[in-house]
């Protein structure tokens, strides 16, 4: 059930029972004139807040009025997303009740330590957020003020002192737990999380309090394109969700790329509630850039993986590879294994907390202290068939260990702070921090500073209250998840350590993912850009050139290139024709005929030289045409013996020689015709340059030019 929040019931939520009792006169009073400004600052945000909070909704959740409380010398507040529904009533999360109980038994465990806080009792008021942001809001305003909606009444396990509050374990999401930061810093009140990464929560300018136990986005950025550059991926696509943790994390992702040379071939922003028209569109860009096979996916998986899916349909065969952050670690999707190969995920570094999974087993068996043991009973009554708890086995999950590094947090910072104001005895009740409780503002340098040994190492906050980060990567095969490396952020040069023989690999061979648009050129080929983004060709170099980084260089005059790599000019050695070859003695006899050709037309011309016939043809043009066809047949004899600086010069001269002898008179006899006949149109005087001995002069002009 809902319950409806009116005008006057949120003024007595925002004032709470200070209000309502008619103390807010006599504190301001007694309080110096700038608390009572900052007290009566906070009231009335409260009231705002409160206000839009309702305005927003409408109604108040019933399952948020529901808290889990336990009295103690100083409370720690806890916000916590048990059910994911707006009723904040169904869809039980089983391993975020795992983590409020983790808070539980950290607090239990330094209760019972007399070697921290001795002699002090730690408390807890620990409400429900849901995932809304709305909820996560009214739950942190209830903690901060202690109080309720006038004739509603919560339901409640005990009367924690809030007098006393010295912080907030939560929430789990980066956007509910930007909201109830807000709330906490009008408080000054400090808020540790142990799951909410975002990049935003680092600003100290806009949240003073926040701190947490898990590391920000930006280290995930890292770590991703570390494994990028390990496995040579440098040309991606990039997909994030719409929220502060896509869009801060994408951001964060772009720039490192851009630094390393990684190039992004395209980046979708994904609603989760994405419309059939912007998968289209998705997929069609996709699509165009077909050359890229990894994906980064960052956020949360909704709105991604029905773009998978539309995808899978067009092109079923294909596998891609899928790097993503933690969110889409958790997400098991069988559906998942039809479409990627080689995944590879980025995942806090849970710790299972020591003792703890006795420890809830035995408490789910015999206590009902916690409210939402019942439906979580309930739960796994259908899941196991159980229904007797102390003669089953529930298993807990590894993801707890952030939560439990808060608590301690908290308290060994408590500690710090109580010897520090009232020395060796600090609880005794003349300590006037246990008589005016902890103010948030001088708390909070304690707890930046705190350092103690954790489940998996020391633990302590930088100067923005984030930790160093470490990461598990897994792979997704046969619809499991399981550890293939790690990565790590304590060091300058992040240690990436990851077994590729235990990635299945598109290929089915064990050879990672290719994801570059470049061709794969030969030698003697250089790579050139091509028009799409990102994207080189191939262009082949001149026969005489080798490729040397990147650019086609011609080699010298006696130097070629090598025919196997193209890399390096080689010296031309000397060789000569083998007369004992097929081949050679081919030509050479066909020569042999050409010269004898040749001969027998330079001797009819030259016995017929007088015939009316022969002078017609130009007859001294015609000699020197047969010289030349008849050096051009002789010229192959040349090349028989070792060549020599010199006979390969004299060599290269004839060559040019008997073309140009063959070649040059024969332009000027058909020159020589057309300008007698053109002449003879308008006059019968013959035109000049046309005799004989003037043909010849002309030929040795042209033939000297030539050579």
């Amino acid at each position: 059930m809902c319950v409806t929040a009116k005008l006057q019931s949120i003024i007595i939520i925002a004032s709470g029972k200070i209000a309502v009792r008619l103390r807010i006169g006599k504190t301001l009073r007694q309080s110096p004139p700038a608390e009572a400004a900052g007290k009566m600052w906070r009231l009335t945000l409260s009231i705002v807040w409160a206000f839009l909070v309702t305005r927003g909704i409408g109604t108040v959740p019933s399952g948020v009025l529901v808290n889990y409380t336990r009295p103690g010398d100083f409370i720690i507040g806890g916000i916590f997303p048990l059910h994911q529904d707006n009723t904040c009533r169904a869809g039980m999360r089983s391993h975020i009740l795992e983590r409020v109980q983790t808070m539980v038994y950290a607090l239990e465990e330094i209760n019972a330590n007399d070697d921290i806080l001795p002699n002090v009792t730690l408390g807890f008021d620990i409400r429900e957020s849901c995932y809304m942001e709305d909820a996560a809001l009214w739950s942190a305003l209830s903690i901060l003020g202690g109080h309720e909606p006038n004739g509603i009444h919560a339901v409640t396990t005990g009367n924690a002192s809030r007098s006393r509050l010295i912080g907030i374990v939560g929430t789990s999401r980066s956007t509910t737990s930007i909201v109830a930061a807000k709330a906490t810093n009008l408080y000054e009140i400090p808020m540790i999380s142990g799951y909410a990464t975002s990049d935003e929560l680092s600003d100290k300018g806009r949240f003073p309090y926040f701190l947490r136990t898990a590391p920000p986005d930006k280290l995930q950025a890292r770590a991703i394109i570390d494994a990028l550059l390990r496995f040579k991926w440098f040309y991606v696509g990039v997909m994030y969700s719409v929220d502060t943790y896509g869009i801060r994390g994408t951001q964060e992702l772009l720039n490192l790329a851009d630094k390393n040379g990684i190039c992004v071939a395209f980046s979708i922003a994904v609603r989760k509630t994405a419309t059939e028209t912007e998968i289209q569109e998705a997929v069609s860009k996709i699509l165009q850039f077909d050359k890229a096979k990894v994906y980064v996916m960052f956020g949360g998986y909704e709105g991604m993986y029905r773009i998978l899916q539309e995808y899978h349909k067009i092109k079923p065969t294909e596998k891609l590879t899928l790097v993503g952050s933690d969110t889409f670690a958790y997400f098991e999707e069988h559906g998942l294994q039809d479409m990627s190969l080689g995944n590879l995920f980025f995942t806090l570094n849970f710790r299972q907390v020591p003792g703890f999974d006795r420890y809830f087993n035995d408490l789910v068996a015999s206590s009902m202290e916690n409210p939402w043991f019942a439906e979580y009973k309930e739960l796994w009554r259908r899941e196991l068939g159980c229904s007797d708890f102390s003669n089953c086995y529930i298993p807990t999950s590894n993801r707890s260990s952030p939560a439990y590094h808060a608590v301690y947090a908290f308290a060994h910072a408590l500690e710090d702070m109580l010897r520090a104001r009232c020395g060796v005895s600090f609880a005794s009740p003349d300590c006037e921090l246990f008589r005016n409780g902890i103010s948030g503002r001088e708390f909070l340098p304690f707890l930046l500073n705190v350092t103690f040994q954790g489940i998996d190492g020391l633990f302590r906050f930088d100067e923005n209250g984030d930790p160093e980060g470490t990461y598990n990567v897994d792979s997704f095969r046969n619809g499991e998840y399981y550890q293939v490396g790690s990565w790590d952020s304590r060091g300058a040069d992040h240690e990436f350590s990851i077994n590729e023989w235990d990635i299945r690999w598109p290929d089915g061979v064990g050879k990672p993912t290719f994801s570059l648009c470049i061709e794969d050129c030969r030698p003697g080929y250089i790579v050139v850009p091509l028009e799409k983004k990102c994207c080189k060709g191939c262009q082949k170099c001149a026969s005489n050139a080798i490729v040397r980084d990147g650019v086609c260089v011609p080699c010298a005059g006696r130097f070629w290139p090598d025919e196997d790599t193209f890399t390096e000019c080689q010296e031309i050695e000397a060789s000569t024709f083998a007369v004992d070859e097929a081949s050679v003695l081919v030509i050479l006899a066909l020569s042999l005929v050409g010269i004898c050709f040749s001969s027998l037309s330079f001797a009819g011309m030259t016995y017929y030289r007088n015939h009316a016939l022969i002078k017609a043809t130009s007859r001294e043009l015609s000699f020197i045409s047969i010289l030349g066809t008849m050096l051009a047949f002789f010229i192959l004899f040349a090349f028989l013996p070792r060549p020599t600086a010199a006979s390969c010069a004299i060599s290269e001269a004839i060559i040019s020689l008997c073309v140009t002898l063959t070649y040059a008179p024969t332009l000027l006899k058909v020159n020589r015709i057309f300008r007698i006949f053109n002449a003879s149109k308008r006059s019968t005087k013959p035109p000049r340059l046309v005799r004989p001995k003037d043909q010849l002069i002309l030929s040795a002009v042209l033939i000297s030019v030539q050579v």
